[in-house]
């Protein structure tokens, strides 16, 4: 699974605030709305985005790519011919569109990283060491092995970010805890620990 710690310091908040799982939670949902928009742009924009652009297809993956959609292509209009010109329920596992896009042979990288859903991970949840929270992917390995590069594959990595970007994915997490510290310190005011 592909994760991002969204902030190092939700520990010492939940030590000195006592936040609970549903707080947390909430937290995560926040996160995950602003983490997925930035996925998706960095789909849109092969890695530029993220700071490092994607390093181009190679000539010959170009190639084949090239050939595997001019017959699906051919395929799609041939079954849409036969249906009258539409494709109603007729689903397609190639994401045609996106023909040489970088990691979006089939699209089934980008919806798991940019959609919630299937292979999609948005969590948060409090461990002894204090809470944290994941967004990202459950996948293949193959996931992986673009992220660092092994194998013949140049590293592309899915889940890159500039300080700019993880500075919202913070803020969206800060937004989210603010009603739950405030209800937390209310409580501490009045009773003189917090709850």
């Amino acid at each position: 699974m592909s994760s991002v710690v969204v902030n190092r310091n939700i520990k010492t908040l939940h030590e000195a605030l006592s936040l609970t799982a549903a707080a947390v939670k909430d937290a995560a949902v926040v996160a995950d709305v602003v983490y997925r928009q930035q996925e998706k742009t960095l789909f849109s924009t092969q890695g530029g985005s993220g700071g490092v652009p994607w390093k181009a297809l190679s000539k010959e993956y170009k190639e084949r790519k090239d050939r595997l959609f001019s017959r699906t292509t051919a395929t799609i209009k041939g079954i849409a011919k036969a249906r009258g010109n539409k494709l109603a329920g007729f689903a397609l596992h190639a994401a045609v569109g996106s023909e040489n896009k970088i990691l979006q042979l089939t699209g089934d990288m980008k919806r798991a990283f940019s959609e919630a859903g299937g292979e999609h991970v948005a969590e948060g949840f409090i461990l002894p060491q204090g809470a944290r929270i994941q967004v990202g992917a459950r996948g293949p390995s193959f996931y992986r092995m673009h992220a660092t590069g092994d194998g013949k594959l140049p590293r592309r990595n899915q889940q890159q970010r500039t300080s700019t970007q993880d500075a919202q994915l913070v803020e969206g997490v800060r937004r989210a805890l603010i009603p739950h510290v405030m209800r937390s310190l209310r409580v501490a005011l009045r009773t003189g620990a917090p709850k």
